[in-house]
């Protein structure tokens, strides 16, 4: 499958998926992705999220790794992140140049390069922001299951936040 039909297809998260320490600092989550009852082989739900951040700093993001080269970040959507993400030349007109303090999403469409069957790499990717209020982690995966086109997205849990005691 190329990667718009693998963007634009239901999918679904087989079985169970929990967060794990990545390191001292962050969580990580990886989901196997079904479309039509068949697991495709590369592309998963990745997230990451920051231990001692309850409730912001979570990352969820569909990608595809072929079984030789880099993942490619498909669409990636940022919950109350501790930086901002400060947009380049490219994408949707009204936010280049633009700095996007708040949660925001890397959709499929402003990333693509259709001529090069490719998606533009990492921090050149241009985002939005999220089109509607998002204010708990509930709402985010609601959310991040419109924009994926992943019908069960409920399945992730939260991650284990862990706050700091000062």
């Amino acid at each position: 499958m190329d990667l718009p039909t693998l963007v634009r297809a239901e999918k679904r998260i087989p079985g169970n998926v929990q967060w794990v320490l990545r390191d001292p600092r962050w969580l990580a989550l990886t989901a196997s992705v079904d479309i039509d009852g068949v697991t495709v082989a590369g592309l998963s739900i990745r997230g990451k999220a920051l231990l001692s951040y309850p409730e912001g700093a979570v990352t969820l993001q569909l990608q595809f790794q072929a079984a030789r080269g880099k993942a490619q970040h498909l669409v990636r959507a940022e919950w109350k992140p501790i930086k901002p993400h400060t947009n380049s030349g490219r994408g949707p007109a009204d936010w280049r140049f633009k700095s996007i303090p708040g949660s925001h999403i890397h959709r499929f469409d402003d990333n693509y390069l259709e001529h090069e069957h490719r998606m533009y790499a990492g921090a050149q990717q241009s985002a939005v922001p999220l089109p509607e209020i998002v204010d708990s982690y509930e709402r985010f995966l609601e959310f991040c299951g419109k924009e994926f086109r992943v019908n069960n997205m409920d399945v992730l849990p939260a991650p284990p936040w862990q706050p700091r005691m000062l």
